[in-house]
């Protein structure tokens, strides 16, 4: 028997957010449907899903857990009021408590691509063993499932309406904003590049451009829709100037050439008049960026364009170090391949990257100890071709929901929703293209991205099943 007792009277649905709320409201529903619903399942369960005050307190825990972990609030309150903090285990313990026992697993896991990654996890754990150095790959495929992992979990389970899903995009606009006063605040010029001081996880200035790009377009998102406050909306366009300018400052060629990947996929799939305004205005935007933009680092943005030519370039130290930075990466992605094809199976173990090329000899000359500096040899090289295999395709279902739900709810009427879920197409392109030239395998980006496309799905259901009520009682 149901813990759901027909109402006589007409229910009112609880739609949140939803163009059809007014006609569902007002619609004589079957006597299977209860009232205080978020969205109908399938009807070998009850129809309705209530919410409980667990989810919500998850919910608002990962909205400040994530806040947390893009701003570096934790490492930047140690570093300048020395203050040890312990932000991220106090939001993310809550919010990983209340997901499980809130029944958020369940609803994550009525979706196929969450197994993938959790299938990468398992596997991680599965190559500790045969790591080169077991006690260091062990410790970080814990700090991965303990720390990173759940994200996916956490934001994919706890997300059930449209303003759930606009608090967790709006979270991770305002970490961008955060960011633009860190970098004001706590950078250093360091031979013409910005780099961000005393911060560990992301003080380097390639890893620091990847981050502020992969935001980008969640800033932008909030700028333009009129579903956030409008003293919000004011904040958010002159950050988008501002995170261009930041990302360029870094000297990141990684960073440059992902903004002209994503300036071409953008002209192709974008839509309306908007598409070609963005085709037009953007060339004239980087053209002012580049005039501005210090010798040094003119200098260095050359050598995209002939890598092995100093002499198409003005001469000088930067071009000097970024051709030689070039050389180095080359040397890297070498070994990363040549690492895989020793080790295809399990690979040398997780976060051993570095270890294992130091450690030989080519030549009579020991490697460089370096990170790989190309994620996805990074877990071909370290977790072998089954490891890379699994991320591809967690990463490539994950993309696929994002287009899917772009389209679907577009063809819905959602258009809030189908913009979000551009705005999250289009940083998986620029945080995955970035990706060939860090060595950022393991940290939050990608269970973040997997993690909201996740949370998109339900939200399209509910559209239907609405409109699928409506159909049924001739509204």
């Amino acid at each position: 028997m149901s813990r759901f007792k027909p109402s006589a009277a007409t229910p009112r649905v609880g739609f949140r957010n939803s163009a059809l709320a007014p006609a569902v409201a007002q619609t004589a529903l079957p006597a299977s449907l209860s009232p205080g619903a978020r969205y109908p399942v399938r009807a070998s369960r009850p129809v309705w899903e209530p919410d409980s005050g667990l989810r919500r307190i998850a919910l608002y825990s990962t909205v400040c857990f994530l806040f947390v972990r893009f701003t570096f609030l934790h490492e930047i309150l140690a570093l300048t009021l020395g203050l040890h903090s312990y932000l991220p285990p106090l939001f993310g313990v809550p919010a990983l408590i209340g997901v499980i026992l809130g029944g958020g697993i369940q609803r994550v896991l009525r979706l196929k691509a969450v197994y993938l990654w959790l299938l990468f996890g398992g596997w991680l754990i599965v190559t500790v063993p045969f790591s080169s150095w077991p006690g260091n790959s062990a410790q970080a495929v814990f700090t991965y499932i303990e720390a990173n992992l759940p994200i996916v979990l956490m934001i994919g389970g706890l997300t059930r309406s449209w303003s759930d899903l606009k608090l967790i995009i709006g979270s991770l606009a305002c970490a961008g904003i955060c960011n633009e006063l860190t970098a004001e605040y706590l950078s250093r010029n360091v031979g013409g590049r910005l780099e961000l001081t005393g911060i560990v996880t992301i003080g380097n200035a390639n890893d620091f451009a990847a981050h502020l790009l992969m935001l980008l377009p969640f800033v932008v998102f909030v700028g333009l829709s009129k579903e956030y406050p409008k003293i919000l909306r004011l904040l958010m366009l002159p950050t988008t100037l501002f995170a261009l300018s930041f990302a360029l400052r870094t000297g990141s060629r990684g960073a440059v050439l992902a903004l002209a990947l994503t300036y071409v996929v953008i002209v192709i799939t974008g839509r309306g008049a908007s598409r070609l305004l963005f085709a037009l205005a953007i060339p004239v935007i980087a053209a002012m960026y580049f005039a501005v933009l210090p010798g040094e680092l003119t200098k260095r943005f050359a050598t995209i364009l002939s890598p092995d030519d100093q002499t198409a370039v003005s001469s000088g130290a930067a071009a000097d170090e970024a051709v030689a930075s070039a050389d180095g990466r080359k040397y890297l992605l070498r070994r990363g391949v040549e690492l895989t094809l020793q080790h295809p199976l399990f690979g040398v173990g997780v976060a051993d990257f570095a270890v294992s090329e130091g450690s030989t000899r080519a030549g009579g000359l020991t490697g460089r100890w370096m990170a790989p500096h190309n994620t996805y040899t990074q877990v071909s090289s370290e977790t072998g071709i089954p490891g890379l295999l699994l991320l591809v395709a967690a990463l490539a279902a994950s993309f696929r929901l994002s287009i899917k739900t772009r389209r679907q709810a577009s063809r819905l009427g959602m258009k809030g929703l189908s913009a979000a879920a551009y705005a999250l197409a289009i940083s998986f392109v620029l945080f995955c293209s970035s990706a060939f030239f860090l060595s950022l395998a393991y940290s939050i980006y990608f269970p973040t991205l997997a993690g909201l496309s996740l949370a998109m799905i339900p939200l399209l259901r509910e559209q239907s099943r609405s409109a699928s009520v409506l159909r049924a009682t001739g509204h």
